[in-house]
């Protein structure tokens, strides 16, 4: 069979060409640092690769979310801490006002006391994270949960908890209502059992009865009254906030924990997409290297073929 001239040109061009290609991809996966440059490549690696992308993107979102939700937790756990000390504070106050030997004035002051410590724990009840959303509004995140009334406090909020996904199957809570906190409180009433009521309305009945008189037996079994139902109330409120530190400090250590496991699925990720993907230098290099010599020899042998003519042997 006869092979024209044009057949060996073409012939030789073409092997020259599909060594370039090879080298050229060599050099780029030694210069990426990847052996699979596109999907053609490895259809299947290239498939588990987007798969572990896709897994690992979602981990690191998990991620993102436990460092908001440790956040919101920290910031509800220190307003908590707040209402504990100062229920603790307004307990004190109510041992004192029991005081048999107290006249009308010196509760006037007691009083006046308790007005302050009122409003401090309204403000409390109106703390807002550092994302500006009150704390304690339940699903009205925007909402000021407390609006200050004369006979106490009117609660603005619902009884939803705010929720965060911080893992493929858990999702924590990173608000208290308000509801759960201060709102329908049994105050022990003896003179009227079943009384229920929010925490600001007893403090605000109790203030009102410090400072009215006790000149008549009436108005002493008034005193006793609120008294008693301001103790409960703070009883309840206390089991309430120590209730709520407890499960934010479980939810914080479940969080550390969660973060533990996302960092190890994190590197699992990453060294299963490099077993798939990453260049083994040391062989890539010595393909380069064999890539290079056996172009050359194809070159050389391109040109010296190319040279040769029945002209060249008259």
């Amino acid at each position: 069979m006869r092979i024209s001239t044009n057949t060996l040109y073409g012939a030789g061009t073409a092997r020259i060409t599909d060594l370039q290609s090879a080298m050229q991809k060599t050099q780029q996966q030694i210069a990426t640092g990847r052996k699979v440059l596109t999907p053609s490549d490895d259809p299947i690696a290239a498939s588990q690769v987007l798969n572990l992308d896709q897994g690992q993107a979602m981990n690191q979102q998990f991620a993102t979310n436990r460092i908001n939700a440790g956040n919101a937790l920290r910031e509800q756990e220190g307003v908590l801490s707040g209402i504990d000390e100062l229920t603790q504070d307004l307990k004190t106050l109510m041992v004192q006002a029991g005081n048999g030997a107290l006249d009308d004035t010196q509760r006037g002051y007691l009083a006046t006391e308790l007005d302050s410590k009122f409003d401090q724990l309204l403000s409390l009840a109106n703390s807002k994270d550092s994302m500006g959303n009150y704390l304690f509004s339940g699903f009205q995140a925007g909402t000021v949960p407390y609006v200050k009334t004369a006979t106490g406090a009117s609660f603005q909020g619902d009884g939803g908890q705010r929720m965060l996904q911080v893992d493929v199957s858990r999702r924590v809570s990173t608000s208290v209502s308000g509801e759960q906190l201060f709102e329908a409180i049994d105050t022990g009433n003896a003179a009227a059992p079943g009384t229920v009521q929010d925490i600001f309305t007893t403090l605000r009945s109790w203030s009102d009865a410090l400072k009215s008189s006790t000149a008549t037996p009436a108005a002493q079994v008034a005193l006793s009254t609120a008294t008693s139902a301001v103790g409960n109330s703070l009883d309840t409120l206390l089991d309430r906030v120590l209730s709520a530190r407890a499960t934010v400090g479980a939810q914080q250590k479940e969080i550390d924990a969660l973060d533990n496991a996302g960092s190890a699925r994190d590197i699992e990720y990453s060294q299963a997409k490099s077993v798939l993907q990453d260049v083994d230098y040391t062989q890539a290099i010595s393909q380069f290297s064999q890539q290079q010599t056996t172009l050359e020899a194809a070159m050389k042998s391109f040109k010296s073929v190319s040279q040769l003519s029945l002209f060249s042997l008259i």
